[in-house]
């Protein structure tokens, strides 16, 4: 690879792991910040680390980052626990015990979390675990796995996206704005997420295809993602990007 296709190849990747950020950090703001899953939490400092790493090797080859507010930074006590089984030297028997408890009563913290997140309304809903899904194998270069967990969202969700999108159509109301917008358009844009999902996973089902030179799979699946003009998906630089227009922009230029 000559530092040419490395640099557009890490360049593609910030934009994707920023995309895969700002859907996390969507998914907080709605949800309330003290009130977000740990997976969620989780998510956001992996998708900054990522982001931190690609930009450390482009400024190595002499290219000008600019920051992002919501690049963020992390603790060093948050990047080790991106990567909870590194390897220790265990000295003592008492150190192993020790490590084990503190293990079982952090798995013990995140079940009472996650059961109190549920009691209290705050469970994600099914659309938005299976969208994380589908970004987190396709930002790991899981490619074959990206496209199964979006055949999963898009099997289980599709009808009722299909609904939504007929429901709205039927409205009469005009598109829903792409940009930056209030925050009342905000909530009624997410208000439609399952339409909203299960069009970027079609969509991210056709950039996995293309990575993996399946072009005329990658081309029905964005031809699907055109049944749902009005879906939008949440960009970190605070606006809203249309799933329809990226995938026709996509088609232009599919050989």
């Amino acid at each position: 690879m000559n530092d040419q296709q490395f640099v557009q190849q890490q360049l593609e990747r910030l934009q994707l792991h920023r995309r895969t950020l700002a859907h996390y950090l969507a998914q907080q703001a709605r949800l309330g910040g003290l009130n977000s899953p740990p997976e969620i939490t989780n998510a956001i400092i992996e998708a900054r680390e990522n982001i931190r790493r690609i930009k450390e090797a482009l400024r190595d080859a002499d290219m000008n980052i600019e920051d992002d507010p919501d690049d963020g930074t992390i603790s060093s006590s948050q990047k080790s626990n991106l990567n909870p089984l590194h390897t220790r030297t265990f000295f003592s028997y008492s150190i192993m015990i020790l490590i084990l408890i503190a293990i079982v009563a952090s798995l013990f913290a995140l079940y009472n979390g996650f059961i109190s997140s549920f009691l209290n309304g705050n469970a994600q809903p099914i659309n938005s675990m299976l969208l994380n899904n589908v970004w987190n194998a396709f930002n790991g270069d899981n490619y074959a796995t990206a496209i199964t967990n979006a055949d999963k969202c898009i099997n289980r969700l599709k009808e009722r996206a299909v609904r939504e999108q007929s429901a709205f159509t039927n409205t009469g109301i005009d598109h829903p704005s792409i940009g930056k917008v209030s925050e009342n358009e905000k909530e009624n844009i997410f208000s439609r997420g399952t339409m909203n999902d299960v069009a970027t996973c079609y969509y991210i089902k056709g950039q996995a295809l293309e990575k993996l030179n399946r072009i005329d799979e990658s081309r029905k699946a964005y031809e699907e993602v055109l049944r749902f003009p009005d879906a939008r998906t949440w960009d970190l630089s605070g606006f809203f990007w249309s799933p329809a227009q990226a995938a026709s922009q996509r088609l232009a230029v599919l050989p």
